[in-house]
């Protein structure tokens, strides 16, 4: 709400110097013989008026900001007041008394956004001096009693006035307080909404939802991408010797782990399967057949990597039994999208090339990552690949040639890769 006063602070400084300036013409031109005596105080007060406009850009004095410029409109209306009765001489002098009223509360409590409350007590001052200095002229006969009524009932009119625009600013900044939090509710529904959506599809498809795409994933296309299959080799085992609590904290921790170094590789983590998981690299973002492979055998020694540092986390807390992953990862064509009923849907892989991924997870020794031939022909100029043999895949015809993954390739002497199965492979 600061923030938002500091520029009408420094209206009302300008307009209330503006008043000033007004007002010593006024004086000047009206009564030049008292124009002497009331320079000096409204010098000062300008100088006053001056040191509050240039502390509205400092940030760090701007929680006294707002006080001490109602204490300035204060002394603003009294100075007036004490001014037109002690230094000016002129029996018109009290035509001046409205603006002493009409400066401070005018350019004060409606440009700096007072509250009600605030502005009605900060106006007290102005009415009970005027009124007693219109009381005691009056007394005196300076004045007639139509001309002290009708002062006094401008000077009323001017406070209530600016009390009023105070009621109708304070409303209408309810009005707005109401809507902003409205608006900040439904803000923070969204936002839970689509850490609610990202929690139960993966991040990438849930992106395509959130920005209204959801008609391009909604209809299977065939499609050449990479599939990578990946669960914990004798888990059943594991899971009958620790208790339930510590079995789930242990999955949590371990699918947590592994989500995070799919999607660190721009692959799409679209299934959880009991203790394992199945990722796509180059859905639904496309990605190059070569990047797609390289990046998911990437991911997937980032994995097993990872898993070295559970186990041993695992193990401080009694989980005395090392547990090893198994990855397969496949290469091939497709049918990727939406699939489910029209109630609930899951963005997966259908196909011959995902069933082969899934043989050659079951396939792979503990702790090993093994790739098919078509994901070596893509990725060997990358990784040191030794051949592992053939693995017969229900449904497939043929035994398809896997590899083993061993380590990144390195360059040679002239700084390219080799390709040469066994060396680079």
């Amino acid at each position: 709400m600061l923030d938002r006063r500091v520029p009408l602070i420094r209206v009302g400084m300008l307009a209330s110097a503006s008043g000033y300036v007004v007002y010593l013409l006024t004086v000047g031109l009206l009564e030049p013989a008292s124009f002497g005596a009331i320079l000096p105080a409204v010098v000062a007060f300008l100088g006053l008026l001056t040191m509050i406009f240039a502390v509205t850009y400092i940030v760090s004095l701007h929680r006294v900001l707002v006080p001490v410029t109602v204490l300035a409109n204060c002394l603003s209306g009294l100075l007036l007041l004490w001014q037109i009765h002690n230094l000016i001489q002129s029996p018109d002098r009290f035509a001046l008394a409205p603006t002493a009223v009409l400066i401070p509360v005018m350019f004060g409590f409606c440009v700096y956004q007072l509250s009600p409350a605030p502005a009605s007590f900060a106006s007290l001052p102005f009415i009970g001096l005027s009124m007693v200095i219109l009381y005691r002229d009056f007394q005196a006969g300076d004045i007639s009693v139509a001309m002290a009524g009708s002062l006094a009932a401008m000077q009323a009119i001017a406070c209530n006035t600016g009390v009023f625009v105070s009621w109708v600013i304070e409303l209408n900044n309810r009005r707005t307080f109401r809507k902003d939090q409205i608006i900040e509710l439904q803000r923070n529904q969204l936002r839970m909404s689509r850490d609610a959506i990202r929690r139960y599809v993966p991040p990438s498809v849930a992106d395509l939802i959130i920005r209204g795409q959801a008609e391009s994933i909604d209809t299977p296309v065939r499609r050449r991408i990479t599939i990578l299959f990946a669960d914990i080799a004798g888990f059943t085992e594991v899971s009958d010797r620790i208790e339930p609590e510590d079995l789930t904290a242990l999955l949590v921790e371990f699918f947590s782990g592994m989500a995070e170094k799919v999607e660190e590789s721009g692959g799409t983590l679209n299934e959880f399967t009991g203790d394992g998981l199945m990722a796509l690299f180059g859905a639904p973002e496309t990605m190059e057949p070569e990047q797609q492979a390289v990046q998911a055998i990437r991911a997937a020694r980032d994995m097993q990597a990872l898993m070295e540092t559970l186990n041993a986390r695992w193990l401080r807390r009694g989980i005395g039994l090392p547990l090893q992953m198994r990855i397969g990862i496949n290469t091939g064509t497709v049918s990727v999208g939406s699939y489910g009923s029209q109630g609930r849907m899951t963005y997966t892989a259908l196909g011959l090339q995902t069933n082969i991924a899934s043989r050659l997870e079951k396939a792979a020794e503990p702790g090993s990552i093994i790739v098919s031939d078509a994901t070596f022909r893509l990725a060997s100029h990358a990784f040191r690949l030794e051949p592992r043999g053939e693995v017969l895949c229900k449904g497939v015809h043929y035994p398809v040639p896997t590899y083993c993954v061993v380590a990144e390739a390195e360059p040679d002497a002239s700084g390219e890769t080799s390709t040469e199965p066994g060396l680079a492979a």
